[in-house]
């Protein structure tokens, strides 16, 4: 029986990484895609050590043309479009390439797959910023309006926007998946957990004596990176298209998922932690909440790894 093949743009990132790992071990043919072959974000994580059934391929997402030819090629049962510019405080100073990054590719595969591989089911990753505030009491749920609060999450609303124009009108198999906060020791120091898994090392080995971060009074939902790659890769092996939203149900403030992760580290939190009040975006989100129910009754999907218990998740150094 010929095996299931994926393209995976984006591979030289961390979810690309984690989505092409799960598909190799499920038994997919893998077609993954990055700007570069040679590493990835950050500590010396390599696509050399993808799994055998991983063939890499150099591609710049801006390549609409080689892109195009590569899935009429490969005519994949399923394409992640994992390539973006994903970082919120680089959007700011980068708006028109983040839109760009978010929508272009996006759109090139959802017009590829109309016309050349129909029954091939996309998976458009969106973001929980596109909901903007929300509360405990009025979590972010699936359906909900999309009130973006910077570039990047504007060009995620255009993004999920086409996919859903091309879900409705062409009955595609496109799967959305709202993604709050996931990380790993893939993070790069864009991200504020990558800086302080940095600042952590350069502070034990002497480096540095204080890492600086922006207002610690933002609240969001963070958890295990791999668990939203699972998720991914289940919604992508469904028949049907979803649209939901992943993330653990439980959102702490930045000053507590810190404290814990530098607490876990044996260092002192409030010694080594300065705040940069400069650091503050020109529009910022307070608070996220994110109602995963959906998820959880469509896929089984039962959350992840929230903190404190994602601090030595993140500690470990294994993206195992």
């Amino acid at each position: 029986m010929t095996k299931p093949r994926a393209i995976v743009l984006g591979a030289s990132g961390q979810d690309g990484i984690l989505v092409a790992r799960r598909l190799a071990r499920s038994g997919w043919d893998v077609i993954a895609t990055g700007r570069t072959l040679d590493s990835v974000e950050p500590r010396g994580w390599a696509l050399a050590d993808m799994p055998e059934a991983v063939q890499r391929l150099k591609l710049h997402p801006s390549q609409d043309g080689p892109l195009a030819d590569l899935i009429d090629a490969v005519r994949p049962s399923a394409i992640f479009c994992l390539s973006a510019q994903s970082s919120v405080g680089r959007s700011f100073a980068e708006p028109e390439e983040t839109i760009r990054s978010n929508l272009f590719p996006i759109l090139t595969v959802l017009e590829t797959v109309r016309r050349a591989v129909p029954d091939c089911h996309v998976l458009v990753p969106s973001s929980g910023e596109i909901f903007g505030e929300t509360t405990a009491a009025e979590p972010a749920r699936e359906g909900a309006d999309f009130r973006p609060a910077s570039p990047y999450a504007a060009a995620k609303v255009m993004a999920v926007t086409a996919a859903r124009s091309y879900r409705d009108a062409y009955g595609l198999r496109v799967s959305i998946a709202h993604l709050f906060g996931h990380e790993s020791p893939l993070r790069d120091e864009r991200f504020v957990f990558g800086k302080a898994l940095a600042g952590i090392a350069a502070i034990r080995s002497g480096a540095a004596t204080t890492v600086s971060f922006g207002p610690l009074d933002a609240v969001r939902d963070w958890g295990w990176a791999d668990d939203y790659a699972a998720a991914m890769v289940r919604m992508a092996e469904d028949s049907r298209a979803w649209e939901l939203i992943l993330a653990t149900g439980v959102s702490v403030s930045l000053e507590t998922a810190l404290r814990s992760l530098f607490s876990a580290a044996g260092l002192d939190f409030d010694a080594h932690v300065r705040t940069d009040p400069g650091a503050r975006r020109p529009t910022d989100i307070r608070a996220m909440h994110a109602d995963i129910s959906a998820a959880r009754a469509a896929i089984g999907w039962n959350g992840s790894v929230p903190f404190p218990a994602l601090a030595d998740r993140l500690l470990s150094g294994s993206i195992a």
